[in-house]
């Protein structure tokens, strides 16, 4: 996330005028979620974040607590932990939710939806599942490890129950990064922004 906000805000700065799209492209080789953070809007990846598409559907407002525990925790290792393990679900491509209201698109995601490398950083990483449990016990509609780790979030219906949740976790957590936020917004403007 920070290689993406530090191109979008040179490409602003300077005025550069480059195009997300080929922003996005040219940050490729920075990593997996560069891309799709350049481009600043709900969008589907796959592959190594190499091939994003927009989100087509509607997305209903997202109100989310982050929590990212003050552990290390390196893709590297969770990826070799998941690729040791060899009791795993076969793959399969999931459709993403398609779902207008709040309460179908986060049924959906507890129906169908896992994140697989959860349970190889929690393995390395336990604090995760602290971090995750006491998220969970703030009843979210949904609630998940991002990527590979060691970040979690929360979907909750209201902006009350999320910045409660978000108060809540900081005094759980007090050396965590806790932000409370909206997401699926029409994207990082640094129209503002000078070096």
């Amino acid at each position: 996330m920070d290689a993406a906000a530090t191109l979008v805000m040179l490409n602003a700065a300077l005025e550069l005028e480059i195009s997300r799209d080929a922003l996005a492209e040219a940050a490729i080789p920075l990593g997996g979620d560069v891309p799709a953070c350049v481009l600043g809007v709900p969008v589907l990846m796959r592959g190594d974040g190499d091939q994003v598409q927009s989100y087509a559907p509607p997305l209903p407002v997202l109100n989310a607590v982050l929590i990212r525990p003050n552990v290390a925790c390196p893709t590297g290792p969770v990826f070799r932990a998941f690729d040791q393990n060899t009791v795993r679900a076969p793959f399969e491509e999931t459709p993403p939710p398609i779902a207008e209201s709040f309460e179908e698109f986060c049924s959906d995601l507890n129906a169908r939806y896992r994140n697989d490398l959860e349970a190889p950083a929690i393995n390395l990483k336990p604090e995760i599942s602290e971090v995750l449990n006491a998220l969970k016990g703030g009843a979210p509609s949904f609630a998940s490890m991002s990527g590979s780790g060691a970040t979690c979030f929360a979907l909750f219906p209201d902006e009350a129950h999320c910045i409660q949740t978000k108060e809540l976790m900081r005094s759980a957590f007090p050396s965590a990064w806790v932000k409370s936020t909206k997401l699926g917004s029409a994207g990082f403007d640094a129209s503002g922004f000078t070096l």
